[in-house]
């Protein structure tokens, strides 16, 4: 499945208010915004170790949890029909007062895909 099938979709679903590519370059300057304390960390590793990814941002109103919970597994259905051979799909939810965080990890034969948002 392409980046760009993946995003319309996503883009599509009633629960999602964004969902935006984030390349592999835009995720590193991200990483050294947001940490300039470590910015140097990927130079030392000799390679960027970001991959690429889909950042969602979830439509407000009722509860958070439930609807990221319910949009997790809407989509891990449609990436296990659309990607050969899944082995394994891993999601992690968390929430706190002002943030609400999900962590995919889904894994191939062929492919491993991993975002946070």
């Amino acid at each position: 499945m392409d980046a760009a099938r993946l995003l319309a979709q996503l883009a599509s679903d009633p629960g999602v208010q964004a969902a935006v590519f984030v390349g592999r370059e835009e995720a590193l300057q991200r990483f050294r915004a947001l940490f300039s304390d470590l910015r140097t960390l990927p130079d030392d590793l000799g390679s960027n170790p970001f991959p690429a990814s889909i950042g969602v941002t979830l439509k407000t109103g009722g509860n958070a949890a439930d609807e990221v919970r319910r949009l997790a597994e809407r989509k891990l259905q449609k990436v296990a029909k659309l990607l050969p051979a899944v082995t394994r799909a891993h999601v992690i939810l968390s929430a706190d007062k002002h943030r609400r965080v999900a962590e995919v990890s889904v894994h191939s034969r062929h492919l491993d895909l991993s975002a946070v948002e």
